[in-house]
């Protein structure tokens, strides 16, 4: 059974990802075709092709663009961070759980 704060947790932090992920250095100008954001694996692409900075390399982030530019999700890589993080967190709440009632058992023994 997944709980859903697991599931709450991961999804805050792949938004927070796709930020802390930017800026994205690209190197030239065949890169700005498809920026990728996101961690621990990369789930968000922009097409930045029809900006032309004066310089490369350039840093780019998740809010450049137009609003006509909409980013393209990897559906199979968003999925696969949810079920890592669910995963990941899943065992750390299964431990702090066990952990809790490890010490909580040992302090009322040691009170009585």
């Amino acid at each position: 059974m997944i709980h859903y704060r697991s599931l709450f947790l991961s999804f805050i932090i792949l938004i927070f990802s796709l930020f802390a992920t930017s800026p994205v250095e690209v190197a030239t100008k065949a890169d700005m075709s498809s920026v990728e954001f996101g961690y621990p694996i990369k789930f968000l692409s922009k097409d930045l092709s029809g900006r032309d900075p004066p310089t490369f390399p350039r840093n780019v982030s998740i809010g450049t663009g137009s609003a006509h530019n909409l980013p393209t999700i990897y559906w199979g890589s968003l999925i696969a961070n949810i079920i890592i993080l669910v995963g990941l967190f899943e065992i750390l709440f299964l431990i702090f759980s066990r952990l809790k009632k490890y010490f909580t058992r040992t302090h009322t023994q040691r009170t009585k």
